[in-house]
């Protein structure tokens, strides 16, 4: 949402490794809010130097998913055997993916669901709320507070009417509790009918009871959904291909064997 590149460091291993162990992997670079993905694009001058705000990445993703199903047979992939992932901006670009799909009837398009990881979908963290009100705030647990897990990493801060990261992303999309650009504000009724997820979160993260949150949520509207807790790591510390290999494995795992879809264990 904010920088990054489908080609830069922390990208590319990544998605080595989820090819490695037998899936196709397509990689979609989209505009970022603050900088260019260019700064860590591929040195043939691959990417964009556009940055705009919300919902500019979020159409470039749909763009690119509708791209990567229109050319399926020219990727010599099956159409049907689709679903997307996306770490911590991507995690929040993961889930508005699927809501923007069914807000479009085009769900066909994520036959397989998504695997959001330690999405950043609240907009605001202020460190006096603890599941507490409307969205956001009711999904944020208290893994946000100055007590819990906030300075891990990530610092968090910000009012009960946003903070810099909505700012950046959009403010008006915040004020409008608009749950494309934060899922936080998403709503029972928002997220019924949404196919198969997984999310994924980390036990030393701020952001980690918002991703909880949002999974019981699915959970209490009917959808098919499952959740896990890496226990011991920061935020995307599990997806630390440097640091943590053993647990990047294990994640890269986890999404191959949700991407097969269920009845991946019997074919195991």
């Amino acid at each position: 949402m904010a920088n990054g590149s489908a080609y830069d460091v922390r990208t590319i291993p990544r998605a080595r490794m989820l090819a490695h162990l037998g899936v196709s992997v397509v990689a979609v670079d989209f505009r970022n809010c603050a900088r260019p993905p260019a700064e860590a694009a591929h040195p043939k001058g691959h990417g964009t130097s556009d940055v705009a705000p919300f919902p500019a990445g979020l159409n470039d993703c749909y763009s690119g998913l509708e791209w990567v199903h229109k050319h399926a047979d020219e990727l010599r992939i099956d159409p049907g055997q689709l679903a997307v992932a996306g770490p911590s901006g991507g995690g929040n670009l993961t889930i508005a993916l699927a809501l923007l799909a069914k807000q479009r009837g085009k769900l066909h398009l994520l036959p397989r669901g998504f695997y959001a990881c330690c999405p950043y979908i609240a907009g605001t963290w202020p460190q006096d709320v603890s599941n507490e009100g409307e969205p956001p705030l009711f999904c944020l647990g208290d893994s946000h507070l100055d007590s819990v897990n906030n300075g891990i990493m990530l610092p968090l801060s910000g009012t009960r009417e946003g903070s810099a990261s909505s700012q950046g992303y959009g403010q008006a999309s915040f004020d409008e509790r608009n749950p494309l650009a934060w899922p936080g504000f998403c709503t029972v009724e928002d997220v019924t009918g949404l196919p198969r997820c997984m999310v994924s979160v980390n036990e030393c993260d701020p952001l980690r009871d918002e991703g909880i949150n949002f999974y019981r949520l699915c959970a209490s509207a009917g959808v098919d959904c499952n959740a896990r807790t890496v226990l011991g790591t920061i935020h995307g510390g599990d997806l630390n291909m440097d640091a943590l290999p053993e647990n990047a494995l294990e994640t890269c795992r986890s999404i191959v064997h949700f991407a097969r879809g269920p009845t991946a264990a019997a074919k195991l």
